[in-house]
């Protein structure tokens, strides 16, 4: 019958289509081409001695880094929000996700998870391995762990993008749009938000802070186009 086949059609198998958190990441390619961009000209500041970019976004404000104090306020609040990407509150607040998942028989979500945020920290540690810079305000052997990428901002970023990714494809699919659009807004928002403590700390310069977002976005990308490969060839 007409209605049997209709009916049919518009019921087609949970894994028929493609995932929504893989697909939403392979339709902007200038989101890619803007993640690679980024890191890019944040490596370019890294290799200059004068930092001109990071100054150009720092609006020529007295900064930290000149010798400008931070009001206590604003440096306790930074204090506070940086934490958002420490590790130790990114791994609670990740193995809390991940028991969710688990409980919500969502394996698939939860190895995505843990890969995206566990292999992006390894990731992260690497760079800075590689790139092995100073922290802006180094002296007298104060603060020897490494400035490039902000470790603090590539977590924030590896974090809160993929819990937004997972609850964006838990989503009912009538309410998927506008849920999605409010939790990736508000995972770039987190993740800017601890950028900015960590500048106003004056640990990291704003390139430190867009090299670790970029890192931290791109390498959730890659975890979900991974996913989906998985996907296809099971």
């Amino acid at each position: 019958m007409v209605g049997g086949r209709a009916d049919r059609r518009g019921s087609p198998v949970e894994g028929s289509r493609p995932s929504a958190l893989a697909s939403s990441w392979e339709r902007p390619a200038l989101g890619w081409v803007a993640l690679a961009l980024a890191f890019v000209v944040s490596v370019g500041e890294f290799l200059s001695e004068t930092h001109p970019i990071d100054r150009l976004l720092l609006l020529g404000l007295p900064t930290p880094f000149d010798g400008a104090p931070t009001p206590p306020a604003l440096s306790h609040l930074a204090d506070n929000v940086s934490a958002l990407g420490s590790p130790p509150v990114v791994a609670l607040i990740c193995a809390t996700a991940a028991g969710f998942l688990v409980l919500r028989r969502r394996l698939d979500l939860t190895l995505f998870l843990l890969a995206s945020v566990g292999g992006g920290a390894a990731v992260a540690y690497g760079l800075k391995r590689i790139f092995d810079v100073l922290r802006p305000h180094e002296q007298d052997g104060i603060m020897l762990n490494t400035s490039f990428p902000s470790g603090h901002t590539m977590l924030a970023a590896l974090l809160y993008v993929s819990l937004a990714a997972a609850a964006a494809e838990m989503a009912p699919r009538r309410l998927r749009p506008r849920l999605s659009l409010y939790v990736f807004t508000a995972a770039a928002g987190l993740t800017a938000a601890v950028g900015l403590s960590r500048v106003l700390l004056a640990v990291h310069w704003p390139s430190d802070i867009l090299a670790g977002a970029a890192a931290g976005a791109g390498w959730v990308a890659l975890c979900a186009l991974w996913r989906r490969h998985l996907g296809r060839c099971a």
